[in-house]
């Protein structure tokens, strides 16, 4: 392979394929396809609070992902304010506890995992 050159992931043939109906952002992100905002999740929040409270559950909004080693690895669990004005962070890497970014920090964190 030339110098410079990265080798495709295996499952990237996948990844295309999966994206050839759905809308992409300009980056080639999968876009938001829903337009609804029923809050799925509900059933299961309102039935987890039936539980014992040693169960205990939180409600994050979404992993973050990285390639490691060829191998897709979770690094970041998050939280965010609907308009995304501040954003809580379990980094899985260090495993220090959740951090508190205002949303000018939180891209630069994210390019930092």
């Amino acid at each position: 392979m030339s110098e410079g050159v990265t080798r495709r992931p295996a499952f990237a043939s996948k990844i295309e394929e999966y994206r050839m109906d759905k809308q992409l952002t300009p980056t080639g992100a999968k876009a938001h396809q829903r337009s609804d905002t029923e809050w799925r999740s509900q059933p299961y929040s309102d039935w987890h609070r039936t539980l014992p409270r040693w169960f205990w559950m939180t409600d994050v909004d979404f992993i973050e992902w990285r390639l490691r080693n060829g191998k897709l690895t979770a690094v970041a669990v998050m939280d965010f304010r609907t308009d995304c004005s501040e954003f809580w962070v379990y980094n899985l890497s260090d495993r220090t506890g959740w951090k508190h970014f205002p949303a000018q920090a939180m891209e630069e964190f994210l390019a930092g995992l």
